[in-house]
């Protein structure tokens, strides 16, 4: 399998090298080249923008740490929407679950920010497409704004079984 990775900072640095240790073919990108300098040295290919991290990859996975940065890598110029196709968003990963506990977020401290911007997606998403959408919702929404199907259909999913588990431990 071949993964593209964008975001090397404090979660992303350590998850890229697991996924590179486990003997997957890695391409990786962020903002600060100098971030992959170890990944390149132990095999890890470089690709200057999110949308050459995304070509030919058969999975990428983003760390990144706000919203504005996930916006710019997604749909900004280069940006990785530009290359993904339909079936290239596994829906058995549920928004839902970062909607569900906005409420313990807000009485731990998450930033405002974060938790203001996922819920206004999820009610926006609820707005148009109203509670029997189900909880991929917000998915819809991104699809219809950018006219890119993303989801994996359930015989792509059925037919296509993980080959290989990955354990990501974080080292730091």
């Amino acid at each position: 399998m071949n993964i593209g990775f964008i975001g090397l900072g404090h979660m992303g640095g350590p998850t890229s090298r697991n996924v590179l240790a486990a003997g997957y073919d890695l391409v990786v990108h962020d903002v600060h080249r100098e971030a992959a300098a170890e990944l390149e040295a132990a095999g890890a290919a470089w690709a200057a923008t999110p949308r050459e991290t995304g070509a030919g990859r058969e999975v990428v996975i983003t760390m990144l740490p706000t919203p504005p940065i996930v916006e710019q890598v997604l749909l900004g110029e280069n940006g990785l929407l530009s290359v993904l196709s339909r079936g290239d968003y596994d829906e058995s990963f549920a928004l839902a679950l970062a909607c569900k506990d906005l409420d313990l977020a807000g009485q731990v401290g998450v930033p405002v920010e974060l938790s203001a911007v996922v819920e206004q997606v999820y009610r926006r998403a609820r707005a148009q497409y109203g509670d029997a959408g189900g909880e991929m919702l917000p998915i819809k929404l991104y699809e219809d704004l950018t006219g890119t199907p993303l989801r994996l259909s359930a015989q792509t999913v059925d037919s296509n079984p993980v080959q290989k588990e990955v354990t990501v431990h974080d080292d730091d």
